[in-house]
């Protein structure tokens, strides 16, 4: 399978900002997510790889972590699991370049199948359910950051409209017999700051900014990682075949999602970072019509 990473950062007004993307789909998968670069301004050094950030969902694709653009399945100690040789968990990959790199794990090593939510999502029918966990995490090596999160979706991938945001006749279609659990009601730490979970595009903030990961000088070890934005995504016992229909043939959707990092000096508490964020997040890879999503 392909995946697909990239990295951006900047200062933006004197404040450290990440801009994090990442797109997942029923039926596909596709991600962009931070960069990072340096820059030199007359006498003044300004290391810009201090912030930065990735989002994975290993229930859908099994990817837990990254190495540069290339797709961590595991660890085993501090080693990283590149792949697994003929999918199966007792033959773990520890080289990036070797034969089954590059193959997630589709056997536990007692033999038993392993599903995926990205399997789930291409045979869902009423009552059924894909797995999705999307999360942040924050693997700088000097920043606590406060997140946040923009979700938008488009036409899927066999659509003539292919990573386009859906209008809103056929979203209408889509939230009549798709249910999202998302992670905004009390108690939750995800706070749902523009839209509705029937919009095309919703804007979520982070409540807990996110520490830096313990020991700066060990790759392996990872900040604070976001509670999911959401972990399923079912089809209503109560579709019919015509609503299903319809569905099918607008080609499917894609849910997309952006993320955007900013360091923590931006806000002592939530409520500053809110008042913020409000004001100062600008999510830059939205997918519109003229600049569709690319699976």
């Amino acid at each position: 399978m392909k995946t697909k990473k990239s990295k951006i950062a900047r200062i933006i007004a004197g404040t450290l900002a990440l801009t994090a993307v990442a797109a997942v789909a029923a039926g596909g998968t596709f991600a962009f997510l931070t960069a990072r670069t340096e820059e030199k301004i007359n006498n003044f050094s300004f290391q810009i790889d201090s912030l930065d950030a990735n989002l994975t969902e290993s229930n859908w694709d099994g990817i837990v972590d990254y190495d540069g653009d290339t797709p961590i399945y595991g660890y085993d100690g501090n080693r990283p699991i590149y792949g697994y040789l003929n999918g199966n968990k007792n033959n773990p990959v520890y080289d990036s370049k070797a034969q089954g790199a590059g193959t997630r794990p589709t056997r536990e090593k007692d033999g038993n199948s392993i599903v995926y939510g990205e399997d789930e999502a291409k045979k869902m029918i009423p009552g059924t359910t894909a797995r999705k966990s999307p999360v942040i995490t924050n693997t700088g090596t000097v920043c606590d950051e406060w997140v946040a999160a923009k979700i938008t979706f488009v036409y899927g991938k066999d659509s003539k409209n292919a990573g386009k945001p859906v209008n809103e006749v056929d979203m209408k279609q889509i939230s009549d017999i798709i249910s999202i659990d998302y992670k905004v009601s009390s108690g939750d730490k995800w706070d749902r700051v523009e839209g509705s979970a029937d919009s095309v595009s919703q804007v979520f903030f982070y409540k807990d900014c996110l520490k830096i990961r313990a020991n700066a000088s060990d790759a392996k070890i990872k900040g604070d990682k976001t509670a999911p934005i959401f972990t399923k995504v079912s089809v209503k016992e109560t579709a019919t075949n015509e609503q299903i229909k319809k569905l099918e043939d607008m080609g499917g959707f894609a849910i997309y999602i952006e993320g955007f990092g900013a360091q923590k000096e931006v806000g002592e508490n939530y409520a500053a970072f809110k008042t913020w964020g409000q004001s100062n997040i600008v999510f830059t890879h939205t997918p519109t019509n003229d600049n569709p999503a690319s699976f």
